[in-house]
C-alpha cells in the first residue's frame, strides 16, 4: 500500500533567496520547492513518509551522502540553516507550524551564519610513535617506548599551538568563527566567506609551510552541518 506524501526539510532559508535554487534537484532528482512563512523559507521536497523506514544501513548510508550533496549544493548560492537527515514534515501547514514555533533561534541563526559556508580543517602528526619500539630488552623497551610517547605528546602540544595560530590568523583575516572540535581536537571548523576559496586556501598553505612533521589536510565548502548542530545544541542546553 502507498503511502501519503509528505516533505522532507532541507534547511531553511530567507525568502528573496529562493531563485537561487533554480536548476537544482534535491533527493531521487526530486524538484524542490519553497515554503514560506513569514522572513523564514523552508527548502523542501515531496516524498513518501516512508522512505527511510526499510532501507538497510548501505541505503541510508547513501541516502545520507546524497543529502549532504544536495545540501552543498544549495549553500553554495544560498545562506541555509541545514537540517539533519530524515526531517519529514505532513504538509505545508506543518512545515509553516515548524517555522514559526522555531522563528526565534533560526532567525538568530541565519543571520550569524549568512554570507559563509564552512570549511574542515584537520592536522595530522606525521610521525609512528604508535609503533611498538623494536628492542630485545625489556628495560630498553620501556625507554624507547617512553621516548616514543613523550615524542608524542610533544607533537600533540605543537599541533595545539599551530591550530591556535592558525584560528588567529583566519579570524583576522575574514572568517566568522574558528571552533575545535571536541571529538576531534585536531580538526578546526571554520565559518569563511562564501566565494572567497581562493583566499582561505592561500592562508592554510602559507601556515602549513610553518608546521614540522604534521600534515594540514582542507576540506570543503560545505553547509554549516557542524556549526548548525553546535549552536543547536547550545540552545537545547
Amino acid at each position: 500500500m502507498l503511502t501519503q506524501p509528505a516533505y522532507l526539510v532541507y534547511g531553511v532559508a530567507r525568502p528573496g533567496q529562493a531563485s537561487a535554487l533554480q536548476g537544482l534537484r534535491g533527493l531521487d532528482g526530486q524538484g524542490l520547492s519553497v515554503i514560506r512563512c513569514g522572513a523564514l523559507a523552508a527548502v523542501v521536497s515531496s516524498h513518501q513518509t516512508d522512505m527511510f523506514e526499510e532501507a538497510d544501513t548501505p541505503a541510508l548510508h547513501a541516502f545520507a551522502a546524497s543529502y549532504h550533496r544536495c545540501v552543498t549544493q544549495m549553500s553554495a548560492h544560498m545562506d541555509l540553516l541545514p537540517m539533519q537527515l530524515g526531517m519529514m514534515l505532513a504538509d505545508a501547514q506543518a512545515v509553516r507550524q515548524y517555522l514559526q514555533a522555531s522563528s526565534g533561534p533560526l532567525e538568530t541563526h541565519l543571520s550569524q551564519l549568512a554570507g559563509f559556508q564552512e570549511w574542515q580543517l584537520q592536522l595530522t602528526l606525521c610521525d609512528d610513535s604508535d609503533a611498538a619500539p623494536k628492542v630485545a630488552d625489556a628495560k630498553m623497551y620501556l625507554r624507547a617506548r617512553k621516548a616514543a610517547l613523550d615524542q608524542k605528546k610533544a607533537a600533540q602540544q605543537s599541533c595545539d599551538v599551530y591550530l591556535e595560530a592558525l584560528a588567529q590568523h583566519l579570524l583576522k583575516d575574514g572568517a566568522r568563527a574558528c571552533r575545535r572540535a571536541p571529538e576531534g581536537p585536531n580538526t578546526l571548523y571554520v565559518l569563511w566567506p562564501r566565494g572567497a576559496d581562493q583566499a582561505l586556501l592561500t592562508l592554510v598553505e602559507a601556515q602549513a609551510a610553518q608546521m614540522d612533521a604534521l600534515r594540514l589536510d582542507v576540506h570543503g565548502p560545505e553547509a554549516p552541518f557542524w556549526f548548525v548542530r553546535e549552536e543547536s545544541q547550545s540552545d537545547a542546553a
